[in-house]
């Protein structure tokens, strides 16, 4: 009976296992290329010199945000 117990058990957390890997949005591609986005924007915000780039980084910022909400990203 106990092992009966533990194979429901098991077979139950490989379900939500897998439940959680089907909603996983964000491929490995997809967060360098945000990463990416996200330094460019860092650079380009803090550039004192240029006025162009802090306008980009300034352009970017809400929408890395968007995404980072969006992903429920912390940072």
């Amino acid at each position: 009976m106990e092992n009966k117990l533990i194979d429901e058990a098991l077979a139950k957390l490989h379900e939500e296992i897998a439940s959680l890997k089907a909603r996983c949005a964000v491929s490995d591609e997809d967060m360098e290329h945000l990463r990416e986005i996200n330094s460019i924007t860092f650079c380009a915000w803090y550039d004192p010199d240029n006025e162009a780039t802090e306008k980009i980084g300034l352009a970017l910022e809400p929408h890395i945000k968007a995404l980072n909400k969006k992903f429920h990203f912390k940072r």
